[in-house]
């Protein structure tokens, strides 16, 4: 086959092909797969982060099929804003996101079909060039080409399933590339929506091909299959990231002014305490504070470079609540704006296991340039749409912070002035007591050192004459 040269005929072979594979896995609901998928001969071999992952033997191959269960957090339209990629510069963001520097290039090579009537429609194909991270990245890189189809169906129950299945094709005009070993891999994805929630279902077959043992490629796959647990964060650096695309580029106010302070969390800049640029509002950040954005540079023969832009928390929470992109909106930074905003707390770009909780939690702070210049990019957004909307929450929600923290103000400022008050009290009884014992000290003293004076003394036993 040829990219270029496909007949409809090829096309709809191919979709015909995947499309039976969507259909039989669609047979199952969610209240019913894990049962349907063990009578078919997997077993549950782990269960953690909310993934349950079944897996079975192939009785062709030492590499092993795996079923992955979740509920998934993502409705179906972020999943669909987050997983829909029709051109080469969509696939190469997204895959920056989900592989970072594993990823070495990506190309939509052919798009049939995209969305019509059917807003996740897609027939095309696609490259992917990866290194395959093991113990450091120890394995030589790998590339695939591969059939995609996707859309939006309604099951036997009812349930709107949105699906995307893929298959490893071989391509005359994409032949293999030297010191790239081509992997062969199928993957069926269904996002069921029912009663209770949104159940997500991902089948993968895998062959690395090459010198991979099976047994290291099998913890391999099954590893990867948690990268789904990531998408919540990884739907925010994309939708932040094309906020950035729009954002007039801000200078760095550590070249203008002495900054001393971090501006998300206001902690002290200090010698061990490395300061980085915001690349949104241009203010320095402490380590603890950093966000990274995954973002590709192409670079020449149609390759890419994956950098990795800095941005402190405060303008990743504003940036990363807005949905999509629009082309014809540049954000600016206006200085003067009024002072208040809030910032993320509970975010963590480390381990795993600092995923787990994806919520923001916000906390104010009042009175500093950093907010003013924060605030401003809410005041550049547009007043129509749905920038409007969220424009207009987020102004409600400043509102509510600064009452809240007017009403903080007052609460501490009664409460100095009692305890001014109780150690006024303190200290004036302090002094009462101090000066009680000085007297009597003195007296003690005056005894002691005259002892002969109470021999003068009248003895109050022998009557008076």
């Amino acid at each position: 086959m040829h990219s270029e040269h496909m007949t409809d005929s090829q096309w709809q072979d191919l979709e015909a092909e995947m499309m039976g594979l969507v259909n039989t896995a669609m047979q199952s609901t969610p209240h019913t797969r894990e049962l349907d998928a063990i009578q078919e001969g997997y077993h549950l071999t782990s269960e953690k982060r909310n993934i349950r992952v079944l897996v079975k033997k192939s009785p062709t191959s030492a590499f092993h099929e795996f079923l992955a269960l979740r509920r998934n957090p993502l409705s179906l339209d972020d999943y669909m804003e987050l997983s829909y990629c029709d051109t080469t510069d969509a696939l190469r963001a997204q895959q920056a996101l989900f592989y970072r520097d594993n990823l070495l290039n990506a190309m939509v090579l052919a798009a049939h079909q995209t969305r019509d009537t059917d807003p996740f429609r897609f027939v095309g194909l696609k490259y992917k060039r990866l290194r395959f991270a093991n113990s450091g990245g120890v394995f030589e890189p790998r590339d695939t080409t591969y059939f995609e189809v996707s859309g939006l169906r309604t099951n036997k129950a009812g349930h709107r399933v949105l699906f995307i299945a893929r298959e490893s094709v071989n391509l005359d005009d994409y032949p293999p590339v030297d010191h790239v070993v081509r992997f062969h891999f199928k993957t069926l994805i269904l996002q069921t929506h029912y009663d209770d929630g949104i159940e997500e279902a991902v089948y993968l077959i895998s062959n690395p091909l090459g010198s991979i043992p099976a047994f290291v490629f099998n913890k391999v796959a099954q590893a990867s299959l948690y990268l789904v647990d990531d998408f919540p964060l990884m739907l925010q650096k994309q939708r932040c990231l094309h906020a950035l695309a729009n954002l007039a580029s801000p200078k760095k106010q550590a070249e203008l002014q002495k900054l001393t302070a971090c501006c998300a969390c206001r902690g002290k800049l200090r010698r061990f305490r490395t300061a980085h640029d915001c690349v949104a509002c241009g203010y320095a950040m402490c380590s603890k504070c950093v966000v990274s954005l995954p973002r590709v540079v192409r670079g020449s023969l149609n390759s890419l470079t994956v950098v990795h832009d800095e941005v402190c928390k405060a303008c990743f929470s504003l940036f990363s609540k807005q949905r999509g992109s629009d082309p014809g909106v540049t954000f600016v930074l206006v200085p003067g704006s009024p002072s208040s905003q809030c910032s993320i707390d509970s975010y963590h770009d480390g381990d795993d296991d600092s995923r787990d909780s994806a919520g923001l939690r916000s906390t104010v702070s009042t009175g500093n340039d950093y907010d003013d210049d924060h605030c401003a990019l809410l005041t550049s957004l547009p007043a129509n749409g749905i920038y409007a909307q969220q424009h207009e929450k987020m102004r409600r929600g400043i509102d509510e912070q600064r009452q809240l923290v007017h009403q903080l103000m007052e609460q501490l400022d009664v409460r100095r002035k009692k305890v001014h008050v109780a150690r006024d009290r303190s200290s004036s009884s302090l002094l009462a007591c101090s000066s009680l014992s000085d007297e009597r000290s003195e007296k003690i003293a005056m005894v002691e050192s005259c002892p002969f004076m109470l021999l003068n003394l009248p003895n109050s036993d022998t009557p008076s004459k």
